[in-house]
């Protein structure tokens, strides 16, 4: 009861005025990256402008990695900073408070690019058709073909928004190590750009690749089994960042 309460008060701190923001703030790098198609694409459809904005930009990626961060991950640092953290810490414990504040940041993270995309894909809407014809051979856009709108384009989002939740928690894990908030809102890039550029030309798995983890689909004609791999990738790497992000923050209270 004392770790749901403990969640429950971390959520509350994460649907804020930040999230909004940060999620209007996904929505206009998606906006920047095709404004020019707006007026040239022989196919205007959201769907068309919905995939050009994240896969013909090198924006959405910075924007995924360190968006997400903004909206909850800075607070372990600042709470660490705040002299917050022993407060919190008396009152759970190390590996509750430390738990709880990744699932946040996760779920925050996620959240962030589920209103940015949403957001986007409204605004669009008002002035051009949801889906005219296929644009790539994935999974979801092979379920807006058969008439599944509200599907295709749930997974799609979902897709995305988990990399959104993975930056989060990447965020709060590297503040356990240094507690600064630039630094838990910068360093999902770096380590993605990091990763990327050491694994480049390794001819990994997809689940194994970073490129997959942040930007990839799942090569497959089941959506549902895009998405169920997305999942389990992500939420590997999430508890294995918990688990680290606990050990680092019982090391650093006892140094303290």
């Amino acid at each position: 009861m004392r770790f749901l309460r403990l969640l429950r008060e971390h959520l509350r701190q994460a649907l804020s005025w930040r999230l909004v923001v940060c999620g209007v703030g996904v929505t206009l790098v998606m906006t920047g990256a095709i404004s020019g198609l707006i007026v040239d694409s022989s196919d205007p459809s959201v769907w068309y402008l919905l995939e050009k904005s994240i896969l013909g930009s090198g924006a959405f990626s910075t924007a995924i990695c360190i968006l997400p961060a903004l909206t909850y991950s800075v607070t372990l640092p600042m709470e660490w900073k705040a002299s917050a953290t022993p407060y919190w810490i008396v009152r759970t414990g190390i590996s509750p408070y430390v738990i709880s504040k990744m699932i946040v940041s996760a779920v925050a993270g996620l959240l962030t690019l589920v209103v940015g995309m949403l957001l986007f894909v409204g605004i669009f809407s008002i002035r051009y058709p949801i889906y005219i014809s296929p644009s790539t051979n994935i999974a979801y856009d092979a379920l807006l073909a058969e008439g599944k709108i509200a599907a295709g384009l749930a997974g799609y989002i979902l897709n995305y928004s988990l990399s959104g939740a993975l930056a989060a928690a990447c965020g709060t894990f590297v503040a356990t190590f240094i507690p600064d908030p630039f630094v838990a809102a910068s360093s999902p890039l770096l380590v993605y750009f990091t990763l990327t550029r050491l694994t480049s030309g390794k001819n990994l798995p997809g689940i194994l690749n970073p490129l997959f983890w942040m930007e990839g689909i799942v090569a497959t004609s089941s959506a549902g089994q895009a998405i169920l791999e997305k999942i389990i990738v992500i939420a590997i790497l999430c508890t294995g960042m918990s688990l680290a992000a606990i050990w680092q923050m019982k090391r650093r209270v006892r140094n303290a």
